[in-house]
C-alpha cells in the first residue's frame, strides 16, 4: 500500500523561503534606491548636482545646456566669453578682448600690454596660473581685477627692472598649465617661472571635459602621454556627447562624497591625483631646469581656509621638498592676518585686498630666496 503514496519531496518549503528572501530583499533594495533617486531629482535642481564638476559627464551636461545661448552670443561657454577654442589647450583667452575695465593683448595675456624682443638688461617672471591669475569677473559681487591690482602687477612694482608677465588662463589645470607654459610662455625668455595653483587645479588633470574638452596626460609605467589632442570642433562634440540630464544624481553624490573620504585617509602618493601631478610638476620643473631657471610653486588655499591642508597643498608640498624647488602655501600668510582682514581675502576668487596680500608674501619669498637677481 506504501508503494501507491507519491514520494514525499526533499525539504521544498526552506529552500524557496530563501529564495523568496533573497528576491525580497534584492526588491526592496532596488525600490529604496529608486526612491531615494526620485526624492534627489525632485528636490535638488539639477545645476546643484552637476555644479560639483567631479566628472566629465558633468562639465558635459553644463557644456550642452549652455550651448544655444553660446551659439547665438558667439562665446565659447556662458561663464566666460573671454576664451576662444584651442585645439592643443582646449580654450584660450581671446586676443585683443576688453571687458570690465581690463583688456587682453594679441595673445591673449592680461593688461594690454606688448612683450616683444627682449631688452638688453631686462629681466622676465613668467607667473602661470588659472582664473585667480587671470583675475576676470565671477560675480556680481566682484567685478574684474583691475590690471595694476593683480598679484603680479604687486610683484612686478616690487621688482624694480623685472616684467612679470601673466599667463593666467580661468580653468586650466595643471596639464594645460604645463602646454600653455610649452607653447605661449617659454617664448618671452623667462629668467623666473612662478606656477601659482589653486587647490582645485591638481583634480582638473583627471578630467577630459572641463568648460569644454581639454587635452590630459595619462601616466603609463612613470611617463606622461598626451590624450586627445587635437581637440574636436564643437559641431562634433554636439554629435558625440550624450544628451540629457546625468543618468543618477545618487551616484554623483556618492563619487563627491568618497572623494572627500579618500582625500582625508588615503596616504599621500597612493592616489591618481597625486601620481599624476607629481610626473606633471616633474616635467614642470624639467622644462625651466633645461633653461636654467628658476622654478617657485605657489599654492592658493580654498576660500574656507580650513586648519588642515588641503590634499592639493600636501601633495605639492611633498613634491616641492623631494624636487628641492621651493613651495609657497598663501594659507600661512593669510592666516597671519586678523580674522577681519582674513574676511577680506575673498568674493568667490580673491578681492583686491587679497591680491594685494598674495603678491607680497610671494614677493617676499623671490627676495628671500633670491630668485630673481
Amino acid at each position: 500500500m506504501n508503494a501507491s503514496l507519491p514520494p514525499s519531496p526533499s525539504h521544498p518549503a526552506p529552500a524557496l523561503t530563501r529564495r523568496a528572501k533573497v528576491t525580497f530583499i534584492i526588491g526592496s533594495l532596488i525600490l529604496v534606491v529608486l526612491l531615494a533617486e526620485a526624492i534627489l531629482r525632485l528636490m535638488l535642481p539639477v545645476e546643484r548636482v552637476v555644479g560639483a564638476g567631479i566628472d566629465d559627464r558633468s562639465w558635459q551636461y553644463m557644456w550642452i545646456a549652455g550651448r544655444a545661448a553660446d551659439k547665438a552670443a558667439g562665446r565659447l561657454t556662458g561663464k566666460n566669453p573671454l576664451m576662444t577654442l584651442s585645439p592643443t589647450l582646449g580654450w584660450r583667452p581671446k586676443p585683443f578682448a576688453e571687458r570690465d575695465g581690463f583688456r587682453l593683448n594679441s595673445r591673449g595675456l592680461r593688461g594690454g600690454r606688448e612683450y616683444d624682443a627682449k631688452r638688453p638688461g631686462e629681466r622676465r617672471a613668467l607667473v602661470v596660473g588659472d582664473s585667480y591669475t587671470f583675475a576676470g569677473r565671477y560675480s556680481d559681487d566682484l567685478p574684474a581685477i583691475q590690471d595694476d591690482s593683480i598679484y603680479t602687477a604687486v610683484i612686478e612694482r616690487g621688482l624694480p627692472g623685472t616684467t612679470v608677465i601673466n599667463l593666467g588662463v580661468p580653468g586650466y589645470g595643471t596639464d594645460q598649465m604645463l602646454l600653455y607654459l610649452r607653447e605661449e610662455g617659454l617664448r618671452y625668455e623667462p629668467d623666473l617661472v612662478v606656477l601659482t595653483l589653486f587647490v582645485d587645479n591638481l583634480y582638473r588633470a583627471l578630467l577630459n571635459f572641463r568648460d569644454y574638452a581639454k587635452p590630459r596626460f595619462d601616466l603609463e609605467q612613470g611617463t606622461l602621454t598626451l590624450r586627445n589632442v587635437p581637440l574636436p570642433p564643437p559641431e562634433e562634440l554636439e554629435r558625440e556627447l550624450p544628451a540629457g540630464k546625468p543618468l543618477s544624481y545618487g551616484w554623483l553624490i556618492g563619487k563627491i562624497m568618497f572623494r572627500r573620504i579618500t582625500d582625508r585617509f588615503a596616504s599621500l602618493g597612493t592616489l591618481e591625483v597625486d601620481k599624476l601631478n607629481a610626473a606633471i610638476l616633474d616635467a614642470f620643473r624639467e622644462e625651466v631646469r633645461r633653461r636654467d631657471v628658476p622654478l617657485l610653486v605657489v599654492m592658493i588655499p580654498a576660500p574656507e581656509q580650513t586648519p588642515a591642508l588641503h590634499r592639493s597643498e600636501r601633495i605639492v608640498k611633498a613634491w616641492g621638498e623631494r624636487a628641492e624647488v621651493p613651495v609657497l602655501l598663501l594659507r600661512d600668510s593669510f592666516h597671519g592676518l586678523s580674522p577681519a582682514d582674513r574676511a577680506r581675502l575673498y568674493i568667490d576668487h580673491l578681492t583686491p585686498f587679497g591680491h594685494e596680500i598674495a603678491g607680497q608674501a610671494i614677493l617676499e619669498r623671490i627676495r628671500a630666496d633670491q630668485l630673481v637677481p
